[in-house]
């Protein structure tokens, strides 16, 4: 992927060369929000999906979760890894969340930098 700087030269030029590099900067924020579009549909979809199943007092989580039940001794140690690879999980979908806030944050800037070079 080529770079693009993000404020375009200030060195005195010609206004053909001026045209030309804000067209390429214009090009560069078209294509960064392109391609920044296409994964962020499906992080959005995923980190939905987790907020479903993991939906307090009516997500499929609760299925999971038998805390409140008895649990023989050797059952102890299984629902401990199960409860450890839950919270592992949670984890990941919390970076997911994450991710998809910086590629929004990022789509923002590539509109404001494209609506900058436009005028």
């Amino acid at each position: 992927m080529k770079e693009h700087p993000f404020s375009l030269s200030k060195r005195p030029a010609t206004s053909q060369d001026q045209k030309a590099e804000m067209k390429a900067a214009f090009d560069w924020a078209l294509q960064m929000m392109s391609l920044l579009q296409k994964p962020r549909h499906v992080l959005l979809a995923t980190v939905e999906a987790w907020q479903a199943f993991d939906l307090e007092g009516g997500g499929d989580m609760d299925y999971f979760d038998d805390s409140d039940e008895y649990v023989r001794t050797e059952e102890v140690a299984a629902q401990r890894k199960r409860y450890r690879s839950i919270r592992n999980i949670k984890k990941m979908f919390c970076e997911l969340r994450e991710y998809h806030a910086d590629m929004v944050a990022l789509i923002e800037k590539c509109s404001s930098y494209k609506k900058a070079v436009s005028c």
